[in-house]
């Protein structure tokens, strides 16, 4: 008979999601138990979902609309005992804190939960009890007071031992406390009372045992259950608690693309979980080269993160969801959008403004942010008692003012903390603070004494041989800084982290080493990709006379962002010009110039151009147009005085520029050769 109604079901119109046969009878084992195959085959196929319910579910259903009941049926209600008059005030006061806590309010929830308690706790029934330790429990779960919640929660069950859903929080309850063996428990009575109860799935997953693997757990849960917006959270929590963030995020998706409600919490999760898999590559993290797929997922995970913060911004649980904007504020950071980040962490102040953590992430974002001064982050810095300040407070701190060439302080600083009972790590991370303002004030001796202290000397590897060759260059002797970066360079293993890879490569690059640091920047540079690590790569290329492969990065950076790129356009100009390919580099310039007009060094290339091309009036033109002297460099001056002199140019006009150039460089030698 089910059968026969699931047929004609199917030809409704419009389709429908859900079909629900109910009965006067007894609940029926077999009859369910079919429905629930029926359901698990349909879903396969993306068609409705089969429930039958029995008298018993039909009278449970209607218990939760006590007003409809007093409506339609008031002949069946029984007054209360006179002790009992005061239940729809209670009931009243427990939809309330419901109602709070879904507006994300649980701290106002809470307040009139206690309240209700102190009032009528005394002479209150099981079932009241049991409802407002289990509402506080989930308003103190809200305020991320976890073990205070888990404690009211497992509290709760005694007042109601044979619900569902008090069995169900007693097990949230036990998770809250890490009691696994207890929550697993529970979570098997809710699957005894319904195999594919959600809640009984959402605790069995939870309290897995870490030597089960996510394969295992995920096996054991019906593939309909799967579907279930609770039972995906839970799965994704499980792998990302076994550090397997792809399947994390896989789950999440399908708990938000299932969830009724548009919760915030699930999207907040999946934001969360998107960046720490982006910040897993330590390329992305320590060099900032995002590739594009990885800036699509950050912008993903930004979106969630906005979404999530913007449901609770102003309410309550803004201040127990702080994470969410201090995210926001990295992922920002990462893409490359620093006054975004500032505003992110200047919300967090505003909830907490007292918090040293926040500031100290300020100062960070300020000393990282190109448009910011060093003086604004020391002004931050300033403003967290010393108390509070930490280990990484202090070695900021003490590099911001190494940078406005405050090295005493700074040198102070780190002396000061070095007194201080710190761990293994930053005892290493501020000696080699130290060793950096040593290394910059070329106080050699100073430098060897912090260098015994911090490598051991058959240590051999890359950040030993490195700081002993920056040693070596302060010391003039740059025949051993040489040796000392070819032998670094030997100990390169596939394990050898961006950040060494990058360091030594800059080493050979600022010595003029162009060879050695190409094959070091091949290994580590994403050259799709328009960073300085990129065109520190391009201009290795170009300086060892591999024009070809420089020209080539230079060209697919400029097609791939669809427009002329600084440094990396400019490089491309001066090699069409040197390969004589004048047509190229006529049209390179003007399209440069017109994104970056008024550059006075490719305002000044496109007149060598128009001289080798014999367009002689531009020329003229641009020597006679109104040059801001100001701001011209040495070198520019020198290109313009050229200029005037493959003219001919009227000799007064070419005396006012050497008198101009030598006027304002006096002291260089190259103004008066």
């Amino acid at each position: 008979e089910l059968e026969n109604e699931v047929k004609k079901a199917k030809s409704f119109e419009p389709a429908i999601s859900e079909f629900i046969v109910t009965t006067t009878g007894p609940k029926d084992q077999k009859i369910e138990k079919l429905a629930r195959k029926i359901t698990n085959a349909h879903l396969t196929n993306n068609l409705f979902s089969v429930d039958v319910w029995g008298w018993e579910d039909i009278v449970n259903k209607l218990a939760e609309y006590s007003e409809l009941i007093r409506k339609h049926y008031s002949q069946f209600i029984i007054e209360s005992d006179p002790k009992d008059i005061l239940a729809p005030e209670y009931q009243a006061v427990l939809d309330d804190s419901r109602e709070l806590i879904k507006k994300y309010m649980p701290k106002e929830a809470l307040t009139i939960l206690e309240k209700l308690k102190h009032r009528s706790w005394e002479n209150a029934k099981p079932i009241l009890k049991y409802k407002i330790y289990s509402c506080i429990g989930l308003a103190k779960l809200r305020m991320n007071k976890s073990t205070e919640a888990g404690k009211l929660l497992i509290k709760a069950l005694k007042y109601n031992l044979d619900n569902e859903n008090a069995i169900y929080n007693c097990a949230l309850g036990h998770l809250l406390l890490n009691q696994l063996d207890e929550a697993y428990i529970l979570g098997r009575k809710l699957l005894k009372m319904d195999n594919l109860s959600d809640n009984g799935h959402f605790i069995i997953i939870q309290s897995s045992p870490t030597t089960k693997s996510f394969e295992d757990v995920l096996s054991e849960v019906p593939p309909i259950s799967q579907k279930s917006s609770k039972v995906a959270h839970a799965l994704s929590h499980l792998a990302a608690r076994k550090n397997d963030f792809k399947n994390a995020e896989k789950w999440l998706k399908i708990a938000i693309k299932n969830n009724e409600e548009d919760s915030p919490y699930i999207k907040g999760d999946l934001g969360e979980i998107i960046y720490t898999i982006v910040k897993e590559d330590d390329k992305t993290i320590y060099t900032g080269q995002i590739s594009d797929f990885q800036r699509n997922k950050l912008k993903d995970a930004l979106s969630y993160l906005k979404e999530a913060w913007e449901t609770i911004e102003h309410t309550e649980t803004r201040e127990y969801k702080i994470n969410w904007i201090l995210t926001i504020s990295a992922i920002k950071e990462l893409l490359g959008d620093f006054d975004g980040a500032i505003k992110g962490i200047e919300i967090a102040l505003e909830i907490e403004p007292k918090k040293a953590l926040f500031k100290e992430n300020m100062a960070i974002l300020l000393y990282k942010n190109p448009n910011k001064d060093n003086q604004e982050a020391i002004n931050i810095l300033n403003e967290i008692p010393d108390n509070k300040k930490t280990s990484q407070a202090l070695m900021l701190f003490a590099e911001l003012l190494k940078n406005e060439n405050n090295g005493n302080d700074s040198e102070q600083i780190l002396k000061e903390l070095l007194k201080k009972d710190l761990s293994e790590e930053d005892i290493g991370r501020a000696k080699k603070f130290l060793l950096d303002i040593y290394i910059k004030y070329n106080r050699i001796n100073e430098a060897n004494d912090v260098f015994n202290s911090l490598f051991k000397p058959d240590d051999r590897n890359i950040s030993n041989i490195l700081y002993k060759a920056r040693i070596s260059k302060i010391s003039d002797d740059i025949n051993n800084t040489i040796l000392l970066l070819k032998q670094a360079m030997e100990h390169i293993t596939n394990s050898t982290s961006i950040q060494h890879l990058l360091q030594l490569a800059d080493e050979f690059y600022y010595l003029g080493l162009y060879k050695e640091a190409i094959i070091i920047y091949e290994k580590s540079v994403e050259s799709s990709l328009n960073t300085n690590f990129t065109h520190r790569l391009i201009d290795s290329y170009y300086k060892s006379g591999e024009i070809g492969k420089a020209l080539k990065i230079c060209k697919k950076l400029r097609e791939k962002y669809n427009k002329p790129l600084e440094y990396v356009s400019e490089v491309e100009i001066a090699i069409y010009n040197e390969i004589d390919d004048l047509k190229e580099t006529k049209k390179l310039i003007k399209e440069y110039l017109r994104i970056f007009p008024n550059n006075m060094d490719m305002e000044i290339s496109q007149s060598f151009v128009d001289l080798r091309s014999n367009n002689l009036e531009n020329v003229d033109n641009f020597l006679n147009s109104n040059l801001n002297l100001s701001e011209i460099t040495l070198q520019q001056f020198i290109e313009l005085i050229r200029l005037c002199s493959y003219r001919d140019f009227n000799e007064l006009k070419f005396l006012f520029l050497l008198y101009e150039m030598r006027r304002k460089y006096f002291n260089e030698y190259l103004a008066h050769a």
